[in-house]
Formats: C-alpha cells, structure tokens, sequence
C-alpha cells in the first residue's frame, strides 16, 4: 500500500484516539511499559531522539484535542476574527435548516440566477446538477453549515424549489419551475409582489430573524437587506429598511392592508415597490433641482461678472479723458503706471505714440470711477504729470462716452468669438495621428537631390 491521503489520515487519527479512550489511562501504559520491557531501557536512552521521531505523530493524535483546547484563547488572540471557523449550525443556531433553504433558494432564485455566471455554467455541465462540494466554495452558504448531509436534509425537509440527487452529493433547481421569462411583464408582476419596509434596527442583519417575522404575513420568496457603501470606511451599511418579496401579489396586498405592524415596539413604514420608487424619485429631483438652481445661480453669477469685464455691461462715468500730450515718445504703459501711482485702478489705455489724447478707462463694477478720481486729485491738489508736462485730465461723457462704450463692447464680442474658435481647434483633430513625410519632394518645393554619374 502506498503512502495514505489527508483522508486516511483524519480516519486513522479518530479510530486511534477512540482505541485509546476504550482501553483507558492501564492500557496505554501497559503498551509503554511492554516497549520499554522488550527494548531494554539502555536502548531506550540511546535511541531516544530516534524514538520521540516514531511517536510523535501518535503523541500528537492522542493529545490533539487537549492541545487545540489548551491553546484556543491563544490562537484567538494571534489571528483575530479569521479564527472564528465555527459554523452557524456548529453555534447551535436555531432554525438553521430553513436558514439553509432559504440561502440555496436564493442561489438557484428567480432573482440570482438569471445574472449568476458562474452558478450558470455550473448547471449547464450536468444536466442542472450541481455538486455539493462546489457549493460550498459559496462563501455564506459554508458559513451556515459545511456538512453536505446537513444541506441535504435541510432541502429535502424544507424547500419545494430544489432537487437532491439520490447519491445526496448534487442539488439541482427542479426542472417542472423553469426559470421565467426576463420580460418587462415579469418585472411588473415581481415589483406588484415587493414590498418595502423600514424601522428596522440597523445593527440587525441575522437573516433568520426577518424570515421568522414574516413567516406570519405569507409565504416569502426572497427578503433584501438594503444597504449602502460607506465612503470613509469603505463599507456596507443597513440601511434598516428591506424589500420584501412574497411569492403572491395577494400575500403581498394583505400584509399591506393590515392597519399595524410593528418591530419590537417600532411601527414600520410599509409601501409599495411602486410607491418607494416614486418617493426616492421626488427626493432625487428635489436634491437636483436644488443643485441645479445653486448651479445657475452660481453660472449667472459668474456670466454677470464675466460680462463685466468683457464689456456687454460697463460702468457709466470711468473713462478718464487725458489732452495736450506733447511728448510724442510717451507710452501706455508710462499713462498707466503713472495713473496707478496716484491710486486709479487701470483696466485699459486707448493711446498710440504720438497722439495728442489718450482715453483711460478704469476698472469699476459701479458708475462714477473717474469721476471720483478727478475730484480727489483736486482735492489732495495732484496733477497728472508725464515728466515736467502737465496733463489736462476730464472725464469723458455724452456721445463721446457712448461711442467708446461700443466700440469696447464690439472688440471684446470678436476677441471672445476668437477665443471660442481657439478652443474648437486646439490640440488639431482628435484622430489625426500624421504622417511621415514622403520621399518624393512637393511640386512647389526644391527638386530632389540626383546622384552625380560616374
């Protein structure tokens, strides 16, 4: 016989320690003293790392049990939560075979199944069987129990849905309730048969607890926890609110009409799959609509600021009139830092070397800029000065003002339209990836280069 497998190895272990139990604390000793007797104990001593090699296995076997209880806190503390390996069913939790049932029903469901890729394919392999062991790489389902018989049994006693094979190792969803037609009247009917409810505490999520609640109200087909996605901690958390599918449109209607239901003293708020649908709805376009007039609050705002500065609303009385420009080297810039140095706020300088006049207009989302600016000048005594001239310095008004308002208005209506076509074109077209260069010159270029002849 070759070496045993992990399997025969378990069987080996249990059959060893139940010997051993049988025969009591008298015979394993008698079994030490026989080998101590038959080995003499100068060989014993001289061999003794030999032979605590050859038992190790079987002291661990015996001790095993006494070991894992002795040093369980210990693990515990070492691996946290990843050594809770119990099983609901191992916990004693009651109820566990209809906990079973219903985890299996909601695998091979109406609501699971049809987008199941994997449970799909699965069931295309023979003939809708599915083996056990392949259920329980189901994660939840392994949480509840990882005894097939235990599944089985639970199926058997409780699910109408589910078939087991005669072996007991595969399950397959029995073929006389084919999967419906995934049509828009097959989603009515299943939204007609939903209903929601809310009041629930959100640290409850033992799912055994909601079955035995509404197992009153009606055959439930599927009960969903509503949660959502915790940004900070990256987390589902219950909502405290659930969608309850019955397997009736009347079940569904008659736990609606009941006057009162109530969670531990909580009135729950009960509705329509409809109804809620509508509620979220309103609440989503109020949340919108309120964004949505921040946002054009905010865009108008900013178009009106916008507008300010590219003209379409320019302030009345903030264009500074400057004559009798003599130097006919002056510059704007000269105009204006001269301007800024006596504390006018320059948005722009109409002037070119060698006119007798400049217009300075200046930046102000009120009327009235040059005005005021004129007025301190002569009130602090200041003059406008380009070297050693003296300025005159007026505010323009009247037709004068009009005209250079538009014009304004016009350049910065063109300079915006450039920037719009600017903006169409940057970067070239999205698709255009070039080309090399070809070897034969353009017909307006050069003439190529010919190799001299010999």
């Amino acid at each position: 016989m070759g070496e045993p497998t992990v399997e025969d190895s378990s069987v080996a272990k249990k059959v060893k320690l139940e010997q051993s139990d049988t025969e009591g604390p008298e015979a394993k000793k008698l079994k030490v003293e026989n080998s101590e007797i038959e080995n003499g104990v100068e060989v014993k001593k001289e061999n003794d790392s030999e032979v605590k090699k050859e038992n190790d296995s079987e002291v661990k076997k015996e001790n095993d049990s006494e070991v894992k209880k002795e040093n369980d806190s210990e693990v515990k503390k070492e691996n946290g939560a990843k050594c809770d390996t119990q099983t609901e069913e191992e916990k004693g939790v009651p109820g566990i075979d209809e906990i079973i049932t219903h985890q299996i029903e909601y695998y091979f469901g109406n609501i699971n199944l049809p987008r199941d890729k994997f449970l799909q394919e699965q069931i295309k392999l023979d003939d809708g069987w599915v083996p056990l062991e392949v259920m329980l790489r189901f994660q939840r389902l392994a949480k509840l129990s990882k005894k097939p018989e235990t599944i089985t049994s639970a199926l058997k006693k409780h699910s109408s849905l589910m078939e087991v094979s005669e072996d007991g190792t595969k399950i397959r969803r029995s073929p006389n309730k084919p999967l419906p037609e995934m049509n828009e009247e097959w989603q009515k009917q299943l939204n007609e048969r939903t209903v929601y409810c809310k009041g629930f505490p959100q640290s409850l999520v033992v799912m055994s607890t909601y079955l035995d609640f509404f197992k009153p109200y009606g055959p439930v087909e599927h009960i969903n926890l509503r949660k959502y996605l915790d940004r900070t901690t990256k987390k589902l958390i219950y909502k405290g609110s659930a969608y309850i599918l019955f397997e009736t449109k009347e079940a569904a209607d008659k736990f609606l009409s009941l006057e009162s239901v109530k969670f531990e003293e909580t009135e729950l708020i009960r509705m329509t799959h409809a109804a809620h649908t509508a509620e979220k709805k309103k609440e989503k376009d109020e949340r919108w609509g309120k964004k949505v007039k921040k946002d054009n609050a905010n865009a108008e705002q900013n178009e009106k600021e916008k507008n300010n500065v590219q003209g379409k609303d320019l302030s009345k009385g903030c264009i500074l009139k400057i004559s009798e420009i003599k130097d006919e080297e002056l510059s704007r810039d000269t105009i204006k830092t001269t301007l800024v140095g006596l504390g006018a706020n320059v948005a722009f300088v109409q002037y070119s070397k060698g006119d007798k006049e400049a217009l300075v207009r200046l930046a102000s989302k009120e009327d009235g800029a040059a005005t005021e600016f004129v007025k301190k000048l002569a009130d602090n005594g200041e003059k406008v000065k380009f070297g050693e001239d003296e300025m005159a310095v007026t505010v323009l008004e009247g037709e004068e003002e009009e005209a250079f308002l538009k014009r304004s208005r016009e350049s910065f209506q063109a300079s915006r339209q450039n920037r719009k076509g600017h903006k169409h074109h940057k970067g070239g077209h999205k698709n255009f990836r070039g080309h090399k260069r070809g070897r034969s010159p353009a017909k307006d270029g050069p003439p190529a280069k010919k190799e001299a002849s010999s």
